[in-house]
């Protein structure tokens, strides 16, 4: 059976390399959506958003979501700015794609990071706490941080997955 997957951020890094790889097998179909390119997707957009599932929700039973505000230092200038770019993305745009995910009953496969952590223990596992101390958190990580919380008050434990990733 063939796997349907709507890969948004496929013009990421790391979205790149694993379209690449799906793109191989042939078990797998793909819809592959960015905030450029053929099929476009702007996850700050509840209309864009409702668009691309709309459109394309018949095509894919799991959606992965790769789009995310990764400019650590950037997203440092912006601290505690919840209008800012980061914010916007990682937690408002990552609220907009969960809650299709729910109305459009799909499953979601979160990238998250290993910024979430404070650094003073580690290595981590994935039974770890985020932080424990939120102030040593970069505004990065925090977002990603309410990413996930926002993720898991929107959808069942088991309608997605969180997937934490160092350095890529």
């Amino acid at each position: 059976m063939k796997e349907k997957l709507g890969i948004i951020g496929s013009r990421s890094m790391i979205g790149l390399q694993v379209t690449e790889q799906l793109s191989k097998d042939h078990q797998a179909s793909l819809i592959r959506a960015d905030i450029k390119g053929d099929t476009q997707i702007d996850i700050t957009s509840r209309q864009s958003v409702a668009n691309f599932f709309g459109k394309n929700g018949d095509k894919f039973d799991w959606v992965i979501l790769f789009a995310a505000y990764t400019d650590v230092d950037g997203a440092e200038i912006q601290r505690n700015n919840k209008q800012g770019l980061c914010w916007q993305i990682n937690v408002e745009g990552t609220a907009n794609i969960a809650r299709a995910c729910k109305k459009y009953t799909k499953k979601l496969i979160f990238f998250s990071t290993d910024f979430v952590f404070d650094g003073t223990a580690g290595p981590y596992s994935e039974d770890d706490e985020v932080g424990p101390d939120l102030t040593l958190v970069s505004w990065y990580g925090a977002t990603k941080i309410e990413a996930e919380k926002t993720i898991a008050g929107i959808l069942e434990e088991n309608e997605y997955l969180v997937i934490r990733i160092t350095y890529p």
